[in-house]
């Protein structure tokens, strides 16, 4: 099988034209007809729902197809980026996008039922007297867990927690299991975003539950009085605010540092400092799971990214300016000094010193780069971006690149603080910069087109057709309208257009996707784990997997090659019944790695004998 994927891709390579191949991963936009009865249509994540009396009709964007779900008294407990929970009569349904099926749970009438967040949620939960059910977004199943007694239960993005009897739980959606911990005694579960503590006294113990490595982890540890500060990548807690305990969801690991009394930490999601009271600075990285001293004078001054995932500080020492990644746990020096005005976003940092000039930082790749000599009139940031208006137009960085692209324009800026993706808007079309390739791309539009963007996506219509793009297509598509356009809604990886005739839906995400949250922050690919791997296709077809740590992006008769020329191949098996491919991939815990960047794409071979290439991804490894 290998040489005979080689033998394609030398023929793709000798055939590529100059001029790149139509996407083969398509079609990203979806039309569907109105239904009849329609009460609401309501979008999030990577599914829209559309409500009537007697239907849910729900679209995955993974798959990229309607299921509908006759429904006869539903209340709905909530609709999250990848989940909706509902009751109707004695059953609890479940729906997930990453399989685009619905799961029922007969329940009793007094169950509990918790979907976590109304938005922001991967996980939901039923309690059932001494019986608790989990569902994660990624496998659409019900876990069952029995317990001895009535739990109490904890949830949040991507954890349910379950503590009885003196023994605590936890289940991470990114596993779909439940682990558990040795009966323990007395004491209490903290649950957070990406995991949770378990503290017991007699003798004094600290268990800290990951969701990235599904396991638990214990130290002795006093445990009175403890204050807890739990972010996204990390928590920590602290009897004292100087003696500290700090965990890792990263790498499941538990660090322990002691300062002296006055000294302040100042927390980021992904990212913390200390600073002592003789002046020193050291900081937290997640990334590493240590404390790190970050080099500087007495008493600098210290920004720290905040936003949704921040992950990095600044360090102003009045002669030096150092940024410090707590994706890496290492600090680079600017390549030049001048007292700044700084701009923070999520990955990337911007220092405007008095006379203009400019220093771009990435805690992606703990660098920095010095902007082209172009004045700023304002300056913008985002998940990875920071935007530059200069009287020509505009200038973007990319953390990912490390590399600026010059926009001439005179168009309005597109853009959310809590994205990925920026779009400037002017009377004939819009530019998009995408920061994987740090390059601005244009469609052409009708006139005074309507534009908006959330976190990876963007569409917008011109009263004829629609369009939009992705962070994992590259490209922009559009499709014909019929019916007179009434609304837009746009959120996170999916958006939609509504007429008075049809839904208009567009998806983000490619027929290859992982549980990642590529290409933003705020889920991150673990290196000792397993890459979650999901291709999505025609049952039969033979998957077969590319990786490389290097892309080139080559038109090919099979769509556009986006992984190096030469990757390894890794055959995965053929797509079953469902349409879906799971097929988690071994990671090795290798530092040397962390902070790379993994490209990959798959080959389908269809039961037809036709080729082609999935969407590429280009996942951080951390």
């Amino acid at each position: 099988m290998p040489n005979f994927f080689s033998r394609v891709f030398l023929l793709a390579a000798f055939a590529a034209a100059p001029v790149l191949a139509q996407a083969s991963d398509g079609a990203y936009w979806n039309e569907y007809p109105r239904p009849a009865g329609t009460t609401q249509v309501r979008g999030i994540g990577s599914i829209v729902l559309i409500e009537t009396p007697t239907e849910y009709h729900f679209f995955s964007g993974q798959h990229r197809k309607w299921v509908v779900q006759p429904v006869t008294a539903p209340t709905l407990v909530g609709l999250a980026n990848k989940q909706c929970l509902w009751r109707d009569g004695s059953s609890v349904f479940g729906y997930s996008s990453f399989t685009a099926r619905v799961a029922e749970l007969p329940v009793s009438p007094t169950a509990i039922v918790n979907i976590g967040s109304i938005s922001s949620s991967w996980t939901s939960y039923v309690v059932d007297g001494n019986d608790v059910w989990a569902f994660s977004a990624f496998f659409g199943e019900w876990q069952h867990l029995a317990c001895q007694t009535a739990p109490q239960m904890g949830i949040n993005s991507h954890v349910v927690t379950a503590f009885e009897g003196g023994r605590a739980h936890a289940f991470s959606a990114l596993f779909g299991q439940w682990v558990s911990l040795p009966t323990q005694g007395a004491g209490q579960v903290l649950t957070w975003r990406n995991g949770a503590f378990a503290t017991f006294s007699g003798p004094d113990v600290v268990a800290a539950f990951s969701t990235y490595t599904n396991t638990w982890d214990t130290i002795g540890y006093p445990t009175t009085g403890l204050a807890i500060d739990s972010r996204d990548g990390f928590a920590s807690l602290s009897p004292n605010g100087t003696d500290r305990l700090w965990f890792s969801a990263l790498r499941g690991m538990f660090t322990v540092s002691s300062f002296p009394v006055g000294t302040v930490t100042t927390f980021g999601p992904a990212v913390a400092t200390i600073q002592t009271p003789t002046g020193e600075v050291y900081g937290y990285a997640p990334g590493t799971g240590v404390v790190t001293p970050i080099p500087c004078a007495p008493n600098p001054l210290v920004a720290v990214a905040a936003g949704s995932f921040g992950s990095y500080a600044l360090v102003d020492d009045g002669a030096t300016l150092t940024g410090f990644s707590g994706l890496r746990g290492a600090s680079a020096v600017a390549p030049g000094y001048a007292p700044s005005v700084l701009t923070l976003g999520d990955t990337a940092g911007f220092a405007t010193g008095t006379n203009g000039e400019g220093f771009a930082y990435s805690a992606i790749r703990n660098e920095w780069a010095q902007s082209p000599n172009v004045p700023a009139l304002a300056i913008a940031a985002d998940f990875e971006c920071i935007l530059r208006t200069t009287p020509t137009g505009y200038q973007a960085y990319s953390a990912r690149t490390g590399t600026f692209a010059d926009l001439a324009s005179t168009g309005t800026i597109v853009m959310l603080t809590q994205g990925s993706i920026i779009g400037i808007r002017d009377g004939s079309g819009v530019d998009v910069f995408d920061p994987r390739y740090s390059r601005w791309v244009r469609v052409n539009t009708g006139l005074n087109p309507t534009f908006g963007v959330h976190r990876l996506v963007g569409i917008g219509q011109d009263g004829t057709n629609a369009f939009g793009f992705s962070l994992w297509n590259y490209e922009w598509e559009s499709i014909p309208m019929q019916g007179t356009f009434t609304a837009q809604n746009v959120n996170s990886s999916i958006a939609f257009l509504q007429t008075t005739s049809h839904v208009y839906v567009y998806s983000a995400t490619g027929s290859l996707s992982t549980f990642g949250r590529f290409p933003e922050f705020s889920r991150f690919q673990v290196l000792g784990q397993p890459l979650q791997h999901n291709q999505l296709g025609n049952p039969g077809a033979f998957v077969v997997a590319l990786l490389s740590l290097t892309d080139v992006e080559l038109g090919t008769p099979y769509g556009v090659l986006r992984v190096d020329a030469n990757p390894i191949a890794l055959p995965l098996g053929f797509v079953p019944a469902d349409g879906r491919l799971y097929s988690p991939i071994a990671l090795p815990d290798v530092p040397a790695l962390r902070g790379l960047t993994m490209f990959m794409q798959d080959v389908l071979l269809k039961t037809n004998g036709d080729i082609k290439l999935s969407n590429g991804l280009a996942h951080l490894l951390w």
